[in-house]
């Protein structure tokens, strides 16, 4: 009788164990950013700033989300006072906007500062990621930032799980909801062009038209009275723009595609792999065995009981 207890309570105990692995590996995860996450928790995306030789005075950041994954909770910036439009007609659009940061002081990014942490809830198992673009982000002479580093860390249910990775810079060349692209220099390695000189922000226009006289050769030619001359200068300034704008759009363009590829290579990866229902079924399958067994064991165990 003894041995019979003892063999039912190990039946039990190897039921209650195959139990808590199922309901283990039955968790659905999404993949946000590259980082696997459970449905359910909560996911904070930190945008940050480092090696930016001028404080911040100023700054249009954008930043994308994919509402069939997730739904937005907070957005918090520390750079005092912004202005935050959050989901922006249900686009999962978020802009954030302040032309006086910390009261009109700058901030200091020299070193690692966050400028803006957004706060999520995961509520499917999909894979998407958190982008950002930024029209303008300028210092206290109204130059863009030609010298930062762009960096961001993802935390989920408060622990760190990606940290100082390159942010994914969305393609705004494919949403229909972004009139006002700037001409702040972004680039997908989060850092900008060795050749990149300080330019005033020209708020306000998609593809901005300088119509102001840079040189003091340009100057004299749109003071003449020659109407063909004063045409042909302000053509020239405003095609050059236009050319440059195109020609690293495409750049990005390139680079996106890499990654975009990239990103499909992985989603093919995690398909060929074990998802949480396989799991289940393994995991089943194996309890039904170990009751097999101990049905088997039991069944002998009370047939040669009964001969003796």
């Amino acid at each position: 009788m003894k041995i019979f207890r003892s063999l039912c309570v190990s039946i039990l105990a190897l039921v209650l164990i195959s139990s808590s692995f199922i309901c283990a590996y039955a968790v659905e995860k999404a993949t946000i950013c590259g980082a696997s996450v459970p449905v359910g928790s909560t996911v904070i995306y930190n945008f940050c700033v480092s090696d930016a030789q001028q404080k911040i005075m100023g700054a249009h950041l954008e930043f994308y989300y994919d509402r069939d994954s997730l739904t937005l909770e907070s957005v918090t910036d520390n750079m005092k006072n912004s202005t935050v439009n959050e989901d922006v007609n249900q686009t999962g659009r978020i802009i954030v906007l302040n032309s006086l940061i910390n009261g009109g002081s700058g901030l200091n990014c020299s070193s690692k500062k966050k400028l803006v942490s957004i706060t999520f809830t995961v509520d499917a198992p999909l894979t998407s990621n958190i982008t950002y673009y930024i029209p303008y982000l300028y210092d206290a002479n109204l130059e863009n930032l030609n010298e930062y580093t762009f960096s961001a860390d993802i935390l989920v249910d408060d622990e760190v799980v990606l940290e100082g990775q390159t942010p994914v810079l969305e393609d705004v060349s494919l949403r229909d909801d972004v009139t006002d692209v700037g001409d702040f220099e972004n680039t997908t390695s989060g850092k900008p062009n060795s050749a990149s000189v300080p330019s005033k922000p020209h708020f306000g226009d998609t593809l901005y038209t300088n119509t102001e006289p840079d040189s003091d050769d340009t100057q004299a030619k749109t003071t003449e009275p020659n109407s063909e001359q004063v045409t042909s200068t302000t053509t020239e300034v405003t095609e050059l723009p236009s050319e440059t704008v195109t020609d690293e759009t495409d750049a990005d363009k390139e680079e996106n595609e890499e990654t975009n590829r990239d990103k499909d290579s992985d989603e093919e990866k995690d398909e060929s792999g074990f998802s949480g229902s396989t799991l289940l079924i393994v995991f089943l399958s194996l309890l039904v065995v170990i009751l097999v067994v101990g049905c088997v064991i039991l069944t002998v165990y009370i047939i040669r009981k009964n001969k003796n």
